[in-house]
């Protein structure tokens, strides 16, 4: 008995569950599970039926593959970002971490300000 298996999920087996996971092959887990707002981990755990997924992410799972179905593919020319560094929020569109360069640009500054003014006064 697993005891991930246990608390807010469905405790049935579920067929438009299994449809949806079927259709989501076509994706790679990296992208399917970025799409769907889970990390590679417990999309694997779902697909392979170590897990139950919440509503939440049920209802996800079941959007992305009828969309697949639909014809929708997830754009060529835009790389997927992995769930990991998708999640941090700390890049800009471009990819570039905006955080980080105002973290250190502040530490920077206040670096600098603690030099002026700890100086001593001048001789005259």
């Amino acid at each position: 008995m697993n005891p991930y298996d246990h608390g807010p999920f469905e405790e049935h087996a579920d067929d438009e569950l299994a449809a949806a996971l079927d259709v989501l092959k076509g994706l790679s887990q990296s992208n399917a599970a970025f799409e769907i707002g889970v990390s590679e981990r417990r999309f694997r755990d779902i697909e392979r039926g170590r897990a139950q997924p919440r509503r939440k992410t049920r209802e996800a799972i079941l959007r992305l593959a009828d969309d697949l179905r639909a014809g929708w593919r997830p754009d060529a020319d835009e790389p997927f970002v992995t769930a990991k560094s998708a999640s941090s929020g700390n890049e800009s569109d471009s990819g570039f971490p905006v955080g980080t360069l105002v973290v250190v640009l502040f530490f920077v500054g206040l670096i600098a300000f603690a030099m002026v003014i700890s100086r001593p006064p001048e001789q005259k």
